[in-house]
């Protein structure tokens, strides 16, 4: 790799990915510390200078930016971690485009920027991406529609880790795989139908696995087929909230479509779902330091 202009060599925030140039496919790789990128020539063995990255909100593309290729329209995307920002490069034109939508700092559990760990991911025309900088919080960037959502939280799991410097997350097919760096050897896989699993587990054990320290609560009758479901607290009496927790219900693609507040103390929560159409379902409570989740599927 040169030292090129900043005499530096590869720092954090670097990153490589594959994508094709004239049809010729190379590893395009940015440098990390400030916003070089090069392209490197396997036949000749030889490294080119590109366009430099965007400089936006500083020169320095920090620890956790990352790069996801868009095989289908030959294109590559690039976060700057810590500024949240988010520029889509050309190979073909060697071109940037202008600052897209950054990432969300405000999160469903907190505000925090993107910093180590957070890594990005490309498939089914959308970028998935965990923050990193000690979150579980983990997003979706819909291309078509320059817009990010937040998505099911990495679980905390066996060892209660977060995500920070050495997490990564790459694509098989329709699934996510990720590691959560932090001193972690843990291999987590995401599908939009069943959402975070651990590798090695029973499908009983993943679909169960809260993403925090949460009052537990359970869903009944769970596979759905009327058009009632009873949300109950089930946890020890002395972890009862005195405020109400958000209860959401998300769809198979991230949308909301229900929402309401459950009082723990009340011990249950009668769900009117006639109007939901046969799928999988996400409940998530949130809310008093709690942030928990259960998988409901509806069968008409």
């Amino acid at each position: 790799m040169p030292l090129g202009p900043s005499n530096k060599p590869v720092k954090g925030g670097s990153d490589i990915v594959w994508a094709l140039k004239g049809g010729v496919g190379s590893p395009f790789l940015l440098k990390g510390y400030r916003n070089e990128f090069y392209r490197y020539d396997i036949v000749a063995d030889s490294w080119q200078a590109l366009s430099l990255a965007p400089v936006g909100a500083n020169i320095k593309w920090d620890k956790g930016s990352w790069l996801a290729g868009d095989d289908a329209n030959n294109v590559i995307y690039a976060f700057k971690a810590k500024y949240m920002e988010l520029y889509r490069y050309s190979p073909n034109g060697d071109s940037w485009s202008r600052a897209l939508a950054p990432m969300p700092r405000v999160g469903l559990t907190g505000n925090k920027k993107a910093k180590d760990g957070s890594c990005g991911t490309f498939v089914g025309g959308n970028i998935y991406a965990l923050k990193g900088g000690n979150t579980q919080q983990f997003f979706e960037y819909a291309i078509a529609a320059d817009s990010w959502a937040e998505r099911e939280t990495i679980p905390r799991g066996t060892y209660k880790k977060k995500v920070k410097a050495g997490a990564d997350i790459v694509t098989v097919g329709a699934t996510l795989y990720a590691t959560k760096g932090n001193k972690s050897n843990e291999l987590w896989m995401y599908t939009p139908a069943v959402y975070w699993g651990k590798r090695g587990l029973s499908r009983a054990e993943s679909d169960a696995g809260a993403p925090g320290d949460c009052p537990l609560f359970s869903v009944s009758p769970n596979p759905l087929a009327s058009d009632f479901a009873t949300v109950s607290f089930t946890g020890p009496r002395d972890h009862l909230t005195t405020r109400p927790l958000a209860l959401s219900l998300f769809d198979i693609s991230g949308r909301r479509v229900l929402y309401s507040s459950f009082d723990t103390r009340n011990s249950s929560l009668c769900l009117d779902l006639r109007s939901l159409p046969s799928g999988v379902y996400l409940i998530r409570l949130t809310g008093d330091g709690c942030d928990g989740s259960q998988k409901l599927v509806v069968q008409r």
